[in-house]
């Protein structure tokens, strides 16, 4: 997981979401007393292009869970951080809205912990203090996220990102990610490698499974930022 900026509410929320809100509210009381059904457009309101748009700029296209890339391969989901079964009142908050790939996002599904709520990346937290990596011994291994913190326990079970085929990719950039920060610790009186080693850290701020390379290059290989 890596920290990210939250830009402006986008217009469509800014501008409906009061009302919004209170349809979906009146519909869930209706439910509770009359047994009416709540429709699935009244719950999905924040589905907006506008929306849509603004959390993939925000998280460079990747899971704000797993970091993976999600547009080039599935519909990315909008994902509620606290679930929106369990709190209807956040539905269309812009606070509460996320980018997720389906994996994770189904994994989450209305999950909640409340003495240790799975971690947010727009939170101002140092996320190596609740979860890091596991070097691998053997390539069947894969690559896997360890927690430091009931956060991080809570945000890996959560998203289940321990499931096998995330590991294996975590695999095939760890090995990519260890080259270049052993060939950056090699060459140290290069001339150019003050402006490598920026371009490195620069570069992996937003690349696909940014906090695992970081975590190669700070932590296994000791390269500073």
């Amino acid at each position: 997981m890596r920290k990210v900026t939250r830009p402006d509410e986008p217009l469509s929320l800014r501008t409906h979401k009061a009302e919004w809100t209170r349809d979906l509210l009146d519909a869930l009381e209706r439910s509770k007393v009359a047994g009416e059904r709540v429709s699935n457009s009244l719950k999905s309101r924040y589905n907006q292009d506008d929306v849509r748009e603004a959390l993939c700029r925000m998280y460079d296209n990747l899971c704000c869970y797993c970091e993976s890339s999600v547009r080039d391969v599935a519909w990315e989901h909008i994902e509620h951080y606290k679930p929106k079964s369990l709190f209807p009142e956040l539905t269309f908050e812009w606070t509460n809205l996320h980018l997720a790939c389906p994996k994770c996002n189904v994994a989450k599904g209305d999950q909640w912990e409340d003495d240790h709520p799975i971690l947010d990346p727009t939170e101002p937290l140092a996320f190596e203090e609740h979860v890091s990596f596991k070097e691998p011994e053997a390539a069947a291994e894969g690559v896997v996220q360890v927690a430091l913190s009931d956060r991080g326990r809570t945000t890996i079970k959560h998203a289940a990102l321990n499931r096998d085929t995330l590991c294996e990719a975590r695999l095939d950039v760890y090995l990519h990610s260890l080259v270049l920060a052993h060939k950056l610790a090699r060459e140290r009186e290069h001339p150019n490698a003050e402006l490598a080693r920026e371009q490195a850290f620069k570069t992996c701020t937003k690349c696909r499974l940014a906090s695992m390379v970081w975590w190669v290059l700070v932590d296994v290989v000791g390269i500073r930022p």
